[in-house]
């Protein structure tokens, strides 16, 4: 709501009628009715922070359903606004967010047979339906562990093979690929990932 009331209160010029305006029952029916309005304010209150050069901006997007609604929404509501400063705003939308100088996806998966499928889906329909660039990433990879060659557990050894199984079925070729990361504090953590991404941070320039 807050996303929508900005908005609003720009092509108004007054924050004191958006914020009326968002406040009334009928708006507020029509939120619930209508989700990916919401999902399409969301986007372009994103893409107005991004237009910004100053900023970089990432998103913790939802998953890959409701991300694939929230991206497809403008079409949704090009359909219905043919015209006008809405239409005009959709468009402008639509053009930033596919061209690959202004948005990068990065598909996080885990070695699970459900999680690569849904990655990979994901990854297709980015770039035929939307021209959208993506990172693929692998988390939680047991084969990057560095576990002793004589005191590893059997169900640790058994559960390696079937994630490399997994991944040569599923021809799994990842541009980043984390361990399992098992460390006291979210803190020791925070500093591991940094450390392995730091290394690769290519990936994320050169598309």
């Amino acid at each position: 709501i807050s996303s929508v009331q900005e908005y609003i209160a720009r092509k108004l010029n007054s924050k004191t009628i958006a914020k009326w305006i968002v406040s009334t029952s009928f708006f507020n029916a029509l939120f619930d009715m209508v989700p990916s309005f919401g999902q399409l304010i969301f986007l372009g209150h994103i893409i107005d922070l991004a237009r910004d050069d100053r900023n970089i901006v990432v998103v913790d997007a939802p998953a890959s359903g409701h991300l694939l609604s929230t991206i497809h929404s403008p079409k949704v509501f090009k359909d219905i606004f043919k015209i006008g400063p809405i239409a005009n705003d959709i468009d402008k939308m639509h053009n930033f967010l596919t061209n690959d100088e202004h948005t990068q996806c990065v598909v996080v998966s885990i070695p699970t047979e459900l999680a690569i499928e849904e990655g990979q889906e994901l990854e297709r329909e980015l770039k035929e339906k939307y021209n959208l660039s993506t990172i693929e990433i692998l988390n939680c990879d047991l084969s990057l562990n560095d576990f002793p060659e004589d005191d590893t557990p059997d169900f640790i050894r058994a559960k390696i093979q079937d994630q490399e199984s997994l991944k040569e079925k599923f021809k799994v070729t990842p541009h980043l690929s984390f361990p399992q990361i098992v460390v006291p504090t979210q803190k020791e953590q925070v500093e591991e990932l940094t450390r392995i991404i730091t290394k690769k941070v290519d990936i994320f320039k050169s598309k």
